[in-house]
């Protein structure tokens, strides 16, 4: 939806700064600007389009606007909006903003815009902080609550619209992408030498609040925090207000396979409202075929705007991996014109160093790289909301390494209390020539010490719990985010409403996997909605650039990305090791794994200089 950033400082901001972060923002929001300063002694002031207010004497808080019109495309939308001293910029989407703007007329609450925006800012000014446990959506929003003396921040239960934030010695600063940050003299471009060296060896990403810059963290999702007006140097104090639960499911597997069909089919209809064009990624496989044909169903009913009806679909140039044809069976049945996206080898390697800068960290495989095309070609066609199947997996116990946790031997429950460090050590080994890549120093920083969450464990809910909020999730949150924005698209993930995660949650394990049937629920419930042959498909494929299309990218750069040519590489890199990964000829997908692994982190690093 938008690109929101800011700057809190007791000394003041220097004139441009905030200009600065905003242009760094312009992919997010490419419809329009707003720009707001806060005075200590004289209040806020805001300005739009048409340039920012003048700064005033003891300006302690500048924020910064980036809006990309989805809902409410009139003026009267415009961030940041203000109220009673209360100012907010907001990104991303509140689905249940209408029965919320009842419940707030019904309490006197008076509105001159139709979108979410104004609720948001009512809701607080209303209900406080606790606003934000009864938003069904994502966001991540900033308040300045003048009346307080303080600036609230928010992010969604699962972290799927991004905020970043970091201190300086005299200020605090956020915004959705770190790049932004870094309009802000005394933001420190220093890398993290523990999160390289756990992604060589591990391939772990955003698992937590670390980015791979030293003194940038991710701000937590399910929290909200304050910082004071008149002390941003203390940084932010945090409050959680969301967690998973123990709630558990009263009643059959029928009852729970209609309630989901239910549920489902509500949270596609508010995913796909919007006043612009909306499209959906459609892979071929259970997901988002889920996701298509309801949506198709809902538009046979007449019970969803057709604003646009076109799903897009990636399929290696080879024809190796291609789903191809369990798209075209979805799109058939749905209604939905389909669109496939191929990219050969050229145009891939062309793409990938400008795809990876804008990312501002390294990401996890090259498949990135092809939904970053996915989101091209929709823009292309004029699509601003894309709909898309991340979070299922996570949820319903969707991926191949779930059915080993189904099988509890005493073997696999000692290994789980007793043998965590052997076990992480023989995990290391498996990724040895990630390891070997490394510098010895570098390398003993990869085995860290703390939770042994690299491990698999019998109990599946609390794999699945890991897999949602730390270990697999936040990353493909993050890689979707940035490919739709740097298209100025938003994307959207339905099974992320967190109705939907709570109610998964809450069943029995044998519910989602069934023998080796996996989601066995999910695929009931979508009986006689989505095709047979995507229901009964057992070749789980994932999204996947192309067999050995990493190989051929590594060729093409030659041995000047084997070269240690910055300090940072000098530090993480034995070159002997390197070269011998590059020479070796095996093309399988580990070696593509650690391939990706090394040159991403060597792109990386030359970045920083």
């Amino acid at each position: 939806m938008c690109g929101i950033a800011g700057i809190l400082s007791t000394s003041g901001i220097a004139p441009g700064v905030l200009a600065a972060m905003g242009d760094g923002l312009v992919h997010r929001g490419p419809d329009g600007s707003g720009t707001l300063y806060h005075s200590a002694t004289e209040g806020s002031r805001v300005g739009f389009d048409d340039g920012p207010p003048k700064m005033m004497a003891n300006t302690v808080a500048g924020f910064v606007h980036r809006r990309l019109k989805v809902l409410d495309l009139s003026d009267a939308a415009a961030q940041p909006m203000m109220a009673d001293g209360v100012a907010l910029i907001f990104n991303g989407e509140i689905y249940n903003y209408r029965d919320l703007r009842r419940e707030l007329e019904a309490e006197g609450a008076v509105f001159s815009s139709s979108g979410d925006t104004e609720v948001v800012l009512k809701a607080y000014r209303a209900w406080g902080p606790n606003c934000f446990a009864r938003f069904q959506g994502m966001w991540a929003l900033v308040i300045l609550d003048g009346p307080n003396n303080r600036v609230v921040l928010s992010r969604d239960r699962f972290g799927i619209k991004p905020l970043y934030y970091a201190r300086t010695e005299e200020a605090f600063v956020f915004a959705s992408e770190i790049k932004a940050l870094f309009g802000v003299p005394g933001v420190s471009r220093d890398a993290d030498r523990r999160t390289m060296a756990r992604y060589l060896g591990l391939g772990t990403v955003d698992d937590g609040e670390n980015t791979f810059f030293q003194d940038i963290r991710r701000f937590p999702a399910g929290h909200w925090g304050t910082v004071a007006l008149d002390a941003p140097d203390k940084g932010v104090h945090l409050h959680r207000f969301w967690t998973l639960g123990d709630a558990r499911f009263e009643g059959s597997f029928e009852e729970a396979a209609g309630q989901f069909r239910e549920m489902f089919a509500d949270a596609v209809r508010g995913h796909y409202h919007s006043d612009v064009a909306s499209g959906s990624c459609l892979s071929g496989g259970l997901d988002s075929s889920s996701i298509v044909c309801t949506a198709g169903t809902l538009r046979g009913a007449e019970d969803l705007a057709n604003n646009s009806w076109k799903a897009f679909g990636y399929v290696p140039a080879d024809g190796h991996l291609s789903e191809q044809a369990y798209m075209e069976a979805a799109a058939k049945v749905s209604g939905a014109a389909l669109d496939i996206v191929t990219v050969d080898d050229v145009a891939f390697a062309n793409a990938v160093p400008g795809i990876l800068s804008h990312h501002d960290e390294p990401v996890g495989s090259a498949s990135v790289c092809a939904q970053w095309f996915v989101f091209q070609r929709a823009a292309a066609e004029g699509i601003r909301v894309m709909v898309d199947g991340q979070g299922a997996d996570e949820s319903f116990a969707g991926y191949q390494g779930y059915l080993a946790n189904m099988a509890r031997s005493p073997f696999r429950v000692l290994a789980d209390t007793v043998l965590p460090a052997q076990l992480r050590r023989r995990l290391m080994r498996r990724n040895g020539n990630g390891v070997q890549a490394m510098t010895p120093a570098l390398a003993r920083l990869a085995e860290y010490d703390g939770p042994s969450d690299l491990v698999p464990r019998h109990d599946l809910r609390r794999t699945l719990a890991a897999d949602l909020q730390s270990r697999i999730l936040p990353a493909l949150l993050r890689y979707e985010d940035t490919n739709a924005m740097a298209h100025s698209i938003e994307a959207r993930v339905p099974f992320l409403d967190h109705r939907i995660v709570e109610f998964a949650f809450s069943l029995p394990d044998e519910w989602k996997i069934s023998g080796n049937v996996q989601k066995h629920i999910v695929r009931q419930a979508m009986r006689g909605c989505v095709p047979d042959e995507i229901l009964d498909r057992k070749d789980k494929i994932g999204f996947h650039a192309g067999k050995g299309r990493v190989c051929t990218f590594a060729r093409s750069l030659g041995n000047e990305i084997i070269a240690n040519a910055t300090e940072h590489e000098r530090d993480w890199f034995d070159k002997k090791s390197v070269a011998g990964i590059f020479d070796e000829n095996d093309v399988g997908d580990e070696r593509e794994r650690v391939l990706w692994r090394v040159i991403n982190a060597k792109l990386w690093a030359r970045s920083l200089n």
